[in-house]
């Protein structure tokens, strides 16, 4: 999709703030890109994930990628949402039988009628395409570092299945507090979730507070002791936000919620010696905090006064009083105004920027040699996404011993090519197995779509370091950094996501 020249210098729409806009100019995002989103937002339908019942199936993968069970999975949907067989559409570039789009105006939630075979979870599509990028195998223990609202925590656990563990973790009490509601909805099973911060929490602090206290333990998993001390740090958290000071957190890791069973899978990850010392867990998701322009569920583009989700002229912001303004005042703009030295990188970076830095670096040093990590953020930003990337592999595969420091050296892989990979397909469970078809389709699509604004472009320009960033090797022939999912192409909010695998560090003969 090529951008038309008559139409470039089209303003920014009226909605925006002053400090909306010079961000956009900063990274590069022309309002031709905002136009083109908000004439799409009224056709963008709605996405479901259909899971078992039993969130820990370990039903094989080929009983459930025929054509037959999909049509009556689709029939089942249809009739639980009360929608004709026609308004439910498989999505063709994710697994078979678990993901569909339906009609935006369509209501999923506590109201919809309960069915024994499956549960469903409500969640774009681009962002179910981070989980199958990252396809935990069954049995794995999973981190997905930046948890809340949930729902990739959700797939993850259901596709780890009973014999693994999902750990999420979040610092915010409030974003806590909707993932902890939506997995107890869930009966989520395998799932530990941590009060901490992202940047510090180490795979032996995950083990360490998920052996927890002894005494008896409630129906969300925890003591009487780990639930006062979860409260005492949402109203401190509380307190320090009514005084402007933030989150306020010293670093402490809390539990927020546990299942007997995930208590279980992390204390043996704690006795194993896998790992070497550099982290335990198998994969690690870093869905990072980032200003999300690109989420079309965080802002209208229109009307100020309506959500993009407002149907039939109704403003369902009335009673909250939520509305565009509200939500632009409170986007995370990555402003070079306030940037701070990277003492790592020696460069000075945006807040934001930094922190998603610290993220996806914590992040990686908690992966097991050998395992998969996958970034990603709903930004348009190239600083946010591909920079942030290349300076991580930069940082990581500077040297040996930085190779050795880290665990292993950082290599690019394309996120929906599973070439090193050694596991038996068999441990892939269906709810992220993509077929080779699909995943073909679905990498000529993003290729396809390639870098319609030149926002990649003109952010890789302005960037000294991208065309000598010592990112090191890449696994696909395309030496990719990450791929996006453009709202026109795909009918989703924007994703950006990239995968990186952790080679086990081998010193060469010659040292």
């Amino acid at each position: 999709m090529a951008v038309d020249k008559d139409v470039v210098l089209r303003d920014y729409p009226d909605t925006f703030t002053e400090e909306f806009i010079h961000y956009c100019r900063a990274n590069h995002l022309p309002p031709q890109l905002f136009h083109d989103m908000a004439e799409f937002m009224g056709t963008m339908p709605r996405y479901v994930c259909v899971l078992p019942h039993d969130a820990c199936s370990t039903v094989p993968p080929t009983t459930m990628t025929t054509s037959s069970d999909e049509s009556c999975v689709t029939a089942e949907l249809a009739e639980l949402l009360g929608l004709n067989v026609g308004e439910v559409i498989p999505v063709p570039w994710l697994p078979r039988r678990h993901f569909f789009s339906l009609p935006r105006s369509t209501s999923i939630g506590v109201p919809t009628p309960p069915s024994p075979r499956v549960s469903l979870l409500s969640m774009d599509a681009a962002s179910a395409a981070a989980v199958v990028a990252l396809r935990p195998l069954r049995g794995e223990i999973v981190w997905d570092a930046c948890c809340a609202p949930g729902a990739k925590l959700g797939l993850l656990a259901a596709a780890v299945g009973p014999l693994g563990a999902a750990v999420g973790s979040d610092g915010g009490a409030a974003r806590l507090a909707v993932a902890r509601s939506l997995l107890r909805r869930r009966g989520a099973a395998n799932v530990c979730l941590l009060a901490a911060d992202a940047r510090r929490l180490t795979a032996a602090d995950a083990v360490r507070v998920a052996q927890g206290e002894s005494g008896h333990r409630r129906q969300n998993g925890m003591t009487a002791g780990e639930e006062r001390e979860l409260q005492r740090w949402s109203k401190r958290q509380r307190e320090n936000e009514g005084e402007g000071k933030g989150e306020g957190e010293e670093g402490k890791v809390r539990l927020a919620f546990a299942s007997d069973e995930a208590r279980k899978r992390l204390e043996k990850m704690g006795n194993s010696k896998e790992g070497g010392g550099y982290g335990g867990f198998d994969r690690v998701l870093v869905d990072a905090e980032c200003s999300h322009d690109g989420s079309l569920a965080h802002m209208c583009l229109n009307d100020a006064s309506k959500t993009p989700y407002t149907a039939n002229g109704e403003d369902p912001n009335a009673k909250t009083g939520i509305d565009n303004m509200y939500r632009m005042k409170r986007l995370n703009l990555a402003l070079k105004g306030s940037a701070n030295t990277n003492t790592s990188t020696g460069k000075d970076l945006p807040p934001l920027v930094l922190l998603q830095l610290e993220l996806l670096k914590n992040g990686y040093t908690q992966l097991k040699p050998g395992g998969t990590l996958v970034y990603c953020t709903c930004s348009f930003s190239y600083q946010q996404n591909e920079f942030v990337v290349q300076e991580m592999m930069r940082l990581v595969n500077a040297s040996n011993e930085t190779k050795q420091y880290y665990g292993g050296e950082a290599v690019l892989c394309h996120p929906f090519e599973y070439v090193h990979e050694t596991a038996s397909p068999d441990l892939v469970s269906p709810i992220v197995n993509l077929t080779e078809e699909q995943a073909i389709f679905l990498r000529q699509q993003l290729d396809t779509a390639g870098d319609p604004y030149g926002i990649v472009t003109a952010g890789s320009m302005t960037d000294d370091s991208s065309s000598n960033n010592g990112s090191g090797s890449s696994s696909s022939s395309s030496n990719i950094v990450g791929v996006r999912f453009w709202p026109q192409t795909f009918a989703t909010s924007f994703q950006f996501i990239s995968k990186i695998w952790k080679k086990p560090f081998q010193p060469s003969t010659s040292e």
